[in-house]
This record gives structure tokens, sequence and C-alpha cells, in this order.
């Protein structure tokens, strides 16, 4: 097995939620207004309908545009463990993919400011790209459509209902997330890193 696909946050990504929090807390916008501001333009945004931005400026002022994206921005940054994983599996000569639910304003921080990060990826399949997006059958045959080659590759996603359907496409699917490993000591994660990389040895 010599191929693996990853999702990206809470599997690759770090999300810190504190700095935009903070921006609604600023903003006098609590924090259950919001949750159902996102509700409502969660999947537009992650199919690449609308961006998270133009959903803002149509209910907020400028300036609470401007403080709403930084703070949005803010909470994303690759994983410093979980990304030298990725270059060791890269070193040994496997192929990786990143499956993601993302929209632009997002994907577009990450190509911008992470672009190391993101050119470990052989194959970006992000949803705001693709129009379609995860647990979706869709998202994951139009994958497979593009790069059959990935067939039967090792999934990393932390969200339950993704990895059922990442078997149902005959994914080796695995349920992963960093939450699991946060104020934890790092050789946790390193123990458990150890175990996918000799699964993927196993299947090789």
């Amino acid at each position: 097995m010599q191929h693996i696909a990853f999702d990206l946050g809470n599997v690759l990504l770090d999300l810190d939620w504190a700095p935009f929090y903070h921006v609604l807390d600023e903003l006098n916008i609590s924090h259950e207004e919001m949750n159902s501001f996102m509700k409502f333009h969660n999947r537009s945004d992650f199919c690449g309908l609308i961006t998270l931005k133009q959903a803002f400026e149509e209910s907020f002022d400028q300036t609470e545009v401007d403080l709403l994206i930084e703070g949005w921005n803010a909470i994303i940054r690759p994983h410093d463990q979980m990304v030298n994983f990725v270059k060791q599996l890269k070193y040994e000569g496997v192929k990786v993919a990143f499956l993601s639910n993302m929209g632009f304003d997002h994907l577009n921080l990450l190509r911008k400011d992470f672009p190391d990060f993101m050119n470990l990826a052989d194959v970006q399949h992000m949803s705001c790209e693709v129009g379609a997006a995860k647990p979706s059958i869709i998202y994951y045959q139009s994958f497979l459509l593009e790069h059959e080659d990935f067939a039967g590759c090792l999934y990393l996603d932390d969200l339950y209902e993704n990895v059922i359907m990442g078997s149902k496409v005959k994914f080796e699917s695995m349920q992963f997330d960093l939450n699991n490993f946060k104020n934890k000591p790092p050789s946790l994660l390193k123990k458990e890193l150890t175990k996918i990389q000799d699964r993927m040895l196993k299947g090789s």
C-alpha cells in the first residue's frame, strides 16, 4: 500500500477556535448566532458556491468583515509532528492525497502562507474546487475517477461519517483525530503514527 489520503482539519491541521471566538466577543456577536450563521452557509462555502467572506459581507459591515476573516484565518495551522510524518512517508515513496471539505478562504490562505505544506500532496482534492463535499459519495467517486491509483488506499479522517463513506468506496478507512492527542505527551502521537506507518508497510 503506497498511497495514503488525508483529511486536513484535525488530522494534519490544528484547529484553534480561540482567535475567532475572541473576535466574536469583541464584536458582541454571540457564539450561538455565529454557529447558526455557519451552519446555514457551510455547505455552500465547502462546495465553492460562495466564499465565507462573501457570506459575511451580506450580514456585517466592512470593518466587522475584516475582523471576522482575520479571526477565521487564524484558526488553522499545519501540525508540525503531522507534517514531519507526511514528509517521512514521501521520503519512503508513498503517494499522498489531501481530501478536505474546505472553502476558498482557508484554501487560499494555506496555498499562500504554507506552500511547502500544501506541496506535500501529490493530489489536492478540495471540496470548494470539486463542487461536492464529504460525506457525499460523489466527492469520493470524483476523486477515484481522476486518480484510480488511490483505489484501496489508507484514508484518515476525523469524522465518523466520512470514514464510513470512505469504506463504501473501498478505502481502508481509519478514524484519526488530533484532538485526542492535545495536552498529551508527543510520544503518544508518535506511537500512533508508527502504527499507521506499519499498517501501510504490511499492505505494500
